[in-house]
């Protein structure tokens, strides 16, 4: 079977959300970011429009169904020997009514992230739910399509990612242990919150209000990413990891003020083992972080 129709995929941020870093060497991956959040768009469109009610029945729709499981998966997954004789037996069972996906009545696109340049990440809710979902994307032959795994190649991780999405709540007792570690620190930023991630890491949230130059917010950031990360890493062997979320003013030309993600910095136990600190600068010492850092469209950090 021969499908001449390539459809698009999902992806795109919530008012808030966290943007990549704009990559001065790579002056194409804002359009392949902007690809990515149409591509999700019609992705979710088409999942609304997979089943339809025919009577007191419901149906899926043939066409749609080929859409999201064979035009939007990647050309290398369409390769394989196979794949239309199989999607003619999972489109006949589902239709039949087994293995349905959820029914989706509406959807947000809330999250765009381009993980590498060949692969991304889409953030969706759906149907009123709070729970925020990803899918996994991968660019081929100049557009996206759903990222297939065992044909795809190996799935890139985020450099450093300490965004809501990567957070898991941690234990009364964990979560007690960490603020009181965290309270001996003399920082300039206020702690927000603190939460695990995946792997025994930490993850720690720091806000810095009011408006501040640039080499003020960078010296802060440095300073206490380092203070935070060997006090956390310093009291606890089986944290594997921290990951600092910093947040900070942003301001719009019209002077309104919301507080955003500024920078994510993250270090893993395995580097900072390594580390001789008494024979280092705090920026050589920071350059060993992995720093990610945002930007925000119509946007900028308040300065004085």
């Amino acid at each position: 079977m021969r499908r001449a129709r390539l459809c698009i995929l999902l992806l795109v941020f919530a008012v808030g959300a966290e943007l990549p870093e704009t990559t001065a060497a790579e002056p194409d991956l804002e359009a392949r970011k902007a690809r990515l959040k149409k591509r999700s768009r019609a992705w979710l469109e088409a999942r609304r429009a997979l089943l339809f009610q025919t009577g007191r029945r419901v149906r899926v729709s043939r066409k749609t169904f080929f859409k999201l499981y064979y035009d939007m998966r990647s050309p290398a997954w369409r390769a394989r020997q196979g794949a239309p004789e199989t999607l003619e037996l999972k489109f006949a069972s589902m239709d039949a009514g087994k293995g349905r996906p959820r029914a989706v009545s509406r959807f947000a696109v809330v999250g765009a992230e381009l993980v590498t340049e060949r692969y991304g990440i889409g953030r969706y809710k759906m149907n009123g739910l709070e729970a925020v979902r990803e899918v996994r994307w991968v660019w081929a032959d100049g557009d996206w399509y759903l990222y297939g795994g065992d044909v795809d190649g190996t799935w890139a991780v985020p450099v450093c990612d300490a965004s809501p999405s990567r957070r898991k709540a941690l234990s009364k007792n964990a979560t007690a242990k960490i603020a009181t570690t965290l309270s001996t620190l003399k920082l300039t930023h206020a702690v927000k919150e603190t939460a695990g991630a995946g792997d025994a890491q930490v993850v720690v949230v720091l806000e810095l209000k009011g408006a501040h130059t640039a080499k003020a917010r960078t010296d802060a950031v440095r300073a206490d990413a380092i203070a935070v990360t060997r006090a956390l890493l310093a009291k606890d062997a089986a944290c594997s990891g921290v990951r600092i979320a910093f947040l900070g003013d942003w301001i719009d030309r019209f002077g309104q003020v919301q507080v955003g993600p500024h920078v994510h910095v993250c270090l893993d136990r395995a580097t900072y083992d390594r580390i001789v600190f008494a024979n280092l600068k705090s920026d050589e010492v920071y350059a060993l972080f992995r720093v990610r850092a945002f930007t925000h469209e119509g946007l900028k950090l308040r300065t004085p």
